[in-house]
């Protein structure tokens, strides 16, 4: 009986059948073959956060040149946040839409780049190592407050009011 049914089902019918089957699941198959060859914006998104951070740090330069201080302590980020974004910026992407997973990683990314980015001119301007130079970037930029100085009010006036913009930045 089985063996019968078998054969009475051509074979051209079944292979119409999975023909048919596959044509329902080629507009998916199709889109994510194309979400996988498209380029992602991520990196001009990110370019343009440093971009935005490298125009914040005009303002500590002008703080610097008011109170006659060392400006290289924020030109040097200002040059690396610039040059990144420019370069970040400049990426070839043909994707347009975006997904909170895009976001996520934007956010994170440029998170981690502008606390990196914020410590160099507390690393720059006073003799502190990177690490704390970083955790006192990440505690501005985070709102926290908490601070490694002993005595924040003997800070330089340009490294002071960085130190305070950056808690106006991050909150």
């Amino acid at each position: 009986m089985i063996s019968s049914q078998i054969e009475e089902r051509p074979k051209d019918a079944l292979i119409q059948k999975y023909a048919e089957a596959a044509d329902m699941n080629y507009p998916r198959r199709r889109q994510m073959e194309d979400a996988h060859t498209e380029k992602d914006p991520l990196y001009k998104y990110i370019g343009k956060v440093l971009i935005a951070f490298s125009i914040l740090l005009l303002v500590p330069i002008i703080v610097s040149l008011v109170y006659s201080e060392n400006i290289l302590n924020f030109i040097v980020p200002l040059c690396v946040s610039l040059g990144l974004g420019i370069l970040f910026n400049c990426s070839n992407s043909s994707k347009k839409t975006l997904y909170a997973k895009d976001g996520f990683i934007i956010v994170s990314i440029s998170w981690i780049l502008i606390s990196l980015l914020g410590a160099l001119p507390f690393w720059l301007g006073l003799d502190i190592s990177f690490v704390d130079a970083l955790f006192e970037s990440v505690s501005g930029f985070t709102t926290t407050g908490a601070t490694i100085f002993d005595d924040v009010e003997s800070l330089s006036n340009s490294i002071l009011f960085w130190r305070s913009f950056s808690h106006f930045i991050g909150g």
